[in-house]
Order: structure tokens, then sequence, then C-alpha cells
């Protein structure tokens, strides 16, 4: 088993925020108005697994993520999920 010790960008949230306002400032009107809604709640879940604590906010972005986007958000939620836990956070890849 190989195991990625090298540096991971998007453990930092700042730049995984300006990468996603970019893409959403730039390219948002050529997707329609469900891909944004869906792009931005992944953005808003992706800022908040990075953050300590604020669960309830955390479970609201992610059931308004699956209820946009059905069943194939529950995987990126799950992964969201394990690596908001510190303790799982280890063993997931980001």
């Amino acid at each position: 088993i190989n195991i990625h010790t090298g540096p991971r960008i998007n453990t930092v949230p700042l730049h995984l925020y300006r990468g996603r306002r970019r893409l959403l400032v730039n390219h948002a009107r050529r997707f329609s108005d469900r891909a944004r809604r869906i792009f931005i709640l992944h953005h808003l879940l992706g800022m908040c697994k990075f953050e300590r604590g604020n669960w309830g906010r955390f479970l609201t972005i992610a059931a308004a993520l699956i209820r946009r986007g059905g069943l194939p958000e529950v995987r990126r939620v799950l992964n969201a999920v394990f690596v908001k836990i510190p303790f799982t956070r280890r063993f997931m890849i980001t």
C-alpha cells in the first residue's frame, strides 16, 4: 500500500475557496441553475468540512446537497463527514 505523504493543496480551505470562487465567478453563466446550485453546495460543504465544530451548518448543507443532487451525492457527503472527524481524517484521501 502506498500512502501519499506529500503536500495536499485542498487541505488549505483558503486555496479551496479561491479556486472554486474563481470558477463560479468566471464560468457560472455557462451552467444550468441546478448545476450552479449543486456546485455552490459542493463549495460550501468543502469549506465546512475543514472548520472545527459547526456541525449544524455542516449537516444542513449536506442535507441540501443530497436533496438537490440525489443519491450520487451521498458519497461526497460521507467523504466530507470522515474528513471532518479528526480521527478518521488521516485515513481519507482528500
